[in-house]
């Protein structure tokens, strides 16, 4: 099965099951009856439509940064990867607070590691970034880039945190 596929049927089953769950909650504290049929159709009417609207989004925001056929890696909330630079903690600091974007964000650091913090958006609840820069050599720096949202239970954050990822990379480039 294709990683969005899978992705489709996660989001169907929980938003669906979640839902009818809800509704049947309430229904029975209410004092109405326990209705399967009902139950089943919420389930699978709601959970359809929220994994077709919140998963097409998500491939569009993909789809904006450049990834048409994401993998099962590319399509979770929680992003990481590593890399090497030749820029400093120093100079990359400074090359965050000049960012239009990060220069937004709450930057923090402690030791050899970098966190960043974002506010609400329409896309998710903030994400937290987190670099961890470490030396290679006196010119050559490791850099280890996790990107997550702050709410632990997102399963899909439209490709923000991937773009972050990607945003961090790129500013790590050294400028010849």
């Amino acid at each position: 099965m294709k990683p969005v596929s899978k992705l489709y049927l996660k989001t169907f089953l929980v938003m669906g099951i979640l839902f009818a769950l809800s509704t049947t909650i309430n229904d029975v504290t209410t004092g109405h009856p326990f209705n399967f049929q009902k139950f089943l159709f919420l389930g699978i009417l709601f959970g359809g439509f929220m994994s077709l609207i919140l998963v097409t989004m998500h491939k569009n925001g993909l789809k904006a940064i450049g990834i048409t056929e994401p993998t099962e890696e590319e399509l979770k909330p929680n992003q990481q990867a590593e890399f090497i630079s030749k820029m400093s903690k120093s100079d990359f600091i400074k090359r965050l607070s000049q960012d239009k974007v990060y220069s937004k964000m709450k930057l923090s650091e402690k030791d050899a590691v970098i966190n960043l913090k974002s506010g609400y958006t329409w896309k998710s609840f903030g994400e937290s970034i987190t670099v961890k820069i470490s030396d290679l050599t006196t010119d050559t720096f490791k850099y280890q880039v996790q990107s997550k949202p702050k709410l632990p239970t997102t399963l899909i954050d439209y490709g923000k945190n991937l773009e972050n990822i990607l945003r961090i990379k790129e500013l790590a480039k050294t400028v010849t």
